[in-house]
């Protein structure tokens, strides 16, 4: 985020544009094959990929990295302590 004088410039405010593709409509039940939602920016391209499987969801970030993989009850917890 950008600052002048201890403000916000509007240049800061601007939010990049994100796509989202999800492969498998309508409706399905996940349970031999995970559910992947690729996320891209106008700004940086493909930013990664989320799975969502019956273990619980994962993030494959863009470029050679591998995928951080969050059980379900290690995801609750996770969000109910995220101060964000």
């Amino acid at each position: 985020m950008e600052y002048e004088g201890g403000k916000v410039s509007e240049g800061a405010l601007k939010m990049a544009q994100h796509t989202i593709r999800i492969g498998q409509m309508p409706e399905v039940e996940i349970v031999h094959k995970d559910l992947k939602i690729t996320i891209t920016s106008d700004d940086e391209g493909k930013l990664g990929e989320l799975t969502i499987s019956r273990g619980g969801i994962g993030w494959i970030p863009s470029g050679p990295s591998n995928e951080r993989h969050f059980t379900w009850e290690q995801f609750t917890r996770f969000v109910r302590e995220w101060k964000g």
